[in-house]
């Protein structure tokens, strides 16, 4: 199933949702249409069960996505100062980009992004977003706000340090330099690195070894390890307990048992 928007298109294969950024003639980059849609999609899968994991990419071969694109029209995400008060800018990203970030990166589902080239700006920012990040050899983001007098205010100011380390977040940060796929890789970036031809067939074949899985096992699994990152280790494993509890309580950790009795595949219905 496809489905095309203004900005994104939308597929479904199977258990598994695949948006594509799509302005290629643009480097993918955001503009307050291309916001709007992709929460429409986020903000949906909150409520179809039917999707079990989700791959973000970018259209064509340059680009994932090449930040907010501040291209002079009524679409540019840019701040003109002259035509417009500091708390009109607040609340516009108040409005979009909050809601946004926050949706995806609080989906109860996995979510991958296969970067397809460039990523900087808030286009990083979209892949940190992701659960896992998988790259290819052209593969280049960087988080390039410093270098526009402004700060990683996508979440990249969040999400870098618990990626790659306080100190190597910072370096990113301050140089606002490019990382290639060898050193994302190595550092902790990009779970992975694979030819390009063969990104979105990897980036399926890894979602798919997840929605193999019971989907509400993933779910709280995913929310354990996000609420745990601000939690002390004694506080995150006493709730643990209860969270195991629920687990526990469900068909699927049952069907799980079961087929591993009888020696056969599992049928999870995420119930």
């Amino acid at each position: 199933m496809v489905k095309n928007f203004e900005t994104i298109i939308w597929e479904k294969v199977e258990d598994i949702g695949i948006l594509t950024l799509n302005r290629p003639d643009r480097f993918n980059a955001v503009n307050d249409t291309l916001v709007r849609e992709v929460f429409s999609v986020v903000d949906g899968l909150n409520k179809d069960d039917s999707i079990r994991a989700l791959i973000i990419t970018g259209a064509g071969d340059k680009a994932f996505c090449a930040g907010a694109d501040v291209k002079k029209d009524d679409q540019a995400l840019e701040w003109d100062k002259d035509t417009a008060p500091p708390e009109a800018f607040l609340q516009g990203y108040r409005d979009s980009v909050v809601p946004l970030m926050c949706g995806l990166q609080g989906l109860k589902i996995p979510t991958i992004a296969a970067i397809n080239g460039l990523a900087i700006g808030m286009g990083c920012d979209l892949t940190l977003s992701c659960d896992i990040r998988i790259a290819c050899e052209n593969t280049r983001v960087a988080s390039i706000w410093i270098k526009r007098g402004v700060i990683p205010a996508a979440g990249g100011f969040w999400l870098w340090p618990r990626i790659v380390g306080l100190g190597r977040a910072l370096d990113i940060i301050f140089s606002g330099r490019f990382i290639e796929a060898e050193e994302g890789e190595k550092i902790g970036v990009f779970n992975k690195v694979v030819p390009a031809h063969s990104l979105r067939m990897e980036a399926l074949k890894m979602a798919k070894s997840y929605t193999a899985n019971p989907p509400i096992a993933i779910k709280l699994a995913k929310m354990m390890v996000y609420r745990g990152l601000n939690m002390e280790f004694r506080t995150g494993v006493e709730l643990a307990g209860a969270v195991q509890t629920v687990a526990h309580l469900t068909e699927d950790r049952n069907e799980a048992m079961n087929a591993w009795r009888e020696k056969r595949q599992p049928k999870f219905k995420g119930r």
